[in-house]
């Protein structure tokens, strides 16, 4: 599977992104999901994901590529009533693949996250990791 960012805009306190996954190996995949932490100035390690299991059927067959649209942020600029701040920081990467044939990929099965809010360098070559930092989001 490879991830990659096609396009990313920020507000500030907002952002959205669209990536691709692409299904680059030889197995058709009916489920996955990609997972992002946002990290703004007074707010760190926020954590999303989003992702697709069909019951049946395939979802990327060897090949195919499907576009995935994020978008979050705290648009009154507050957390529980404290100040986020900007984007600073948003990294994206593979959490889980299921394949078509039962067989399935994890992140923890490759390696852990070594910190939190940071997947390892092993993992971020596995899943193609793709970020995209402040200097490309204008503050508000």
């Amino acid at each position: 599977m490879q991830l990659k960012i096609v396009e990313a805009n920020c507000n500030g306190k907002s952002w959205n992104a669209r990536l691709t996954l692409q299904n680059v190996g030889r197995k058709a995949v009916r489920g996955y999901e990609v997972a992002n932490i946002e990290g703004y100035e007074h707010k760190t390690n926020v954590e999303s994901s989003q992702g697709v299991i069909a019951s049946e059927g395939i979802l990327l067959a060897p090949g195919a590529t499907k576009t995935l649209d994020f978008a979050a942020g705290f648009v009154d600029g507050l957390s529980y009533g404290k100040p986020t701040g900007s984007i600073q920081k948003n990294v994206f990467w593979i959490k889980l693949v299921e394949y078509s044939d039962g067989t399935s990929w994890h992140e923890s099965e490759q390696n852990p996250r070594s910190t939190v809010g940071r997947p390892n360098k092993a993992l971020q070559l596995t899943a193609r990791l793709a970020c995209f930092s402040s200097s490309l989001c204008p503050s508000a």
